[in-house]
């Protein structure tokens, strides 16, 4: 058997899987084995490509795992993983693609056996909460890593300088069709962006917001011309339209942008503000001080749903509520998205969230929370409802939901009645519509 996909089931326990030697990939996503890796795993020597995904895996991961030799591709993603990310990954050089993003890894990322990865191409471990701690320590060079062309070590705790050497020997320089995204956003990162590290990539998506970065160097702005294909041609649209192609990389000090890099758009640029302290803010208190009824529904939201025992709070109920954890805003400080996954919500979610404005996307999965769709007619620009492992008894109301409605997810709930709700086929233009995992039986009403 070459391949195995064993994703989406009510699979609970790792007995029998590694009686197949002969597999070469193994899917294991979207699973409930809430335990630490099996080391009987390690024995499938032929395995290339190990996907557990949102498997419920906890713990750290077991001493052994360089024994599967072949392994090219490792996906761990959103899972409960603890301790450092071995330094066993460095004895495995065939790696070329590792996903290690929404775990509770902690610690400073191996750097001395990173450089024994010279097939790597894609490395991940960014996290959503930015409460916990997550990878400390300073940025590898990534200088033996000659392929590498995709990186995200976003929202995490690391700090100090970009290395000089920063991916110094990649083979990628100087080649128009290889995209270089790198993300070094909501870190600690200081010091200053030297043209020495970049000006040889000419296709690159480097996300540097939210740092405590002092400026980009004179150098490196001089050369913007230079650099007009980065960002998807964002930088040379700035620089078309009369804009200051540096800041389309990173916005001044004492400016911000939803990004921490101006845009193309309409108001897109970086707007004056004089608390921004590093070059690359994000959010700027003065600019949404204005949003008191918005304010107020984000905190009756906290208040309803037992804020006080969440396990990701940050900076909910301070001043400026673009700096909740969780919430995004627009470029007027205008809250656009409320995602709230495995936050430790309880309780039942106010339905006045319907009166937020610019709402368009909203994801309260994984906490033991109802929802009123009462009033939901009001979210005028509502895309995404997400509300999947969550405690969900209805939907009564969701049939007002604006046209604008795009996809909605309300899987593993706690529906009272298990016959499909009709008031979903009321949704007609919907994408994508996920109703999985509730035990719903009976006929389906007529589309």
């Amino acid at each position: 058997m070459l391949l195995c996909s064993l994703s989406s089931n009510d699979i609970q326990t790792w007995k029998g899987l590694s009686a197949a030697k002969s597999i070469r990939e193994l899917h294991l996503d979207d699973l409930y084995l809430y335990s630490t890796i099996d080391k009987s795993l390690y024995t499938m020597e032929e395995l290339t490509i190990l996907h557990m995904q949102f498997s419920g895996l906890k713990g750290k991961i077991p001493e052994g795992i360089s024994a599967l030799k072949n392994l090219k591709a490792l996906m761990l993603y959103g899972n409960s993983l603890t301790g450092q990310v071995p330094a066993e990954l460095g004895d495995m050089p065939n790696l070329w693609h590792i996903t290690l993003s929404e775990n509770d890894f902690t610690g400073e990322l191996p750097a001395e056996a990173f450089k024994n990865l010279v097939n790597l191409e894609k490395f991940h471990i960014h996290q959503n909460d930015k409460e916990k701690t997550g990878i400390t320590g300073r940025l590898p060079s990534f200088k033996e890593n000659t392929k590498l062309h995709m990186l995200d070590v976003s929202s995490n705790a690391m700090t100090g300088d970009i290395p000089d050497d920063f991916m110094a020997d990649s083979v990628y320089k100087g080649l128009d069709d290889q995209l270089m995204d790198i993300n070094l956003s909501y870190n600690k990162f200081t010091g200053v962006i030297h043209s020495s590290t970049f000006k040889e990539f000419s296709n690159m998506k480097l996300d540097l917001a939210n740092n405590e970065f002092e400026k980009a160097s004179s150098f490196l702005c001089d050369m913007t011309d230079e650099l007009t294909d980065w960002w998807d041609g964002e930088v040379g649209k700035v620089i078309d339209g009369g804009g200051n192609g540096c800041d389309a990389i990173l916005c001044p000090p004492g400016t911000y942008n939803t990004l921490g890099r101006a845009t193309s758009e309409d108001d897109g640029e970086c707007v004056e503000c004089e608390s921004a302290t590093f070059a690359g803010a994000v959010t700027c208190p003065e600019a949404t001080e204005d949003n008191s009824r918005e304010k107020e529904i984000l905190d009756g939201l906290y208040i309803a749903t037992a804020g006080d025992q969440w396990s990701k709070v940050v900076n909910w109920t301070e001043a400026n509520i673009c700096s909740y954890e969780g919430i995004v805003c627009s470029d007027d400080g205008a809250v656009t998205e409320i995602n709230v996954t495995s936050f430790g919500l309880k309780g039942e979610i106010p339905a006045d969230i319907w009166e937020l404005p610019s709402l368009t996307k909203v994801d309260f999965s994984s906490n033991v929370v109802d929802l009123s769709f009462e009033g939901i007619e009001k979210a005028t620009k509502l895309k995404e409802l997400i509300m999947s492992d969550a405690d969900l008894t209805n939907v009564t109301g969701i049939e007002k939901a604006p046209p604008s409605l795009v996809r909605l997810e309300i899987q593993r709930n706690s529906f009272k009645e298990k016959e499909i709700p009709v008031e979903l086929f009321s949704l007609v233009t919907l994408k994508s519509l996920l109703i999985g995992f509730n035990g719903f039986s009976g006929k389906s009403p007529p589309l």
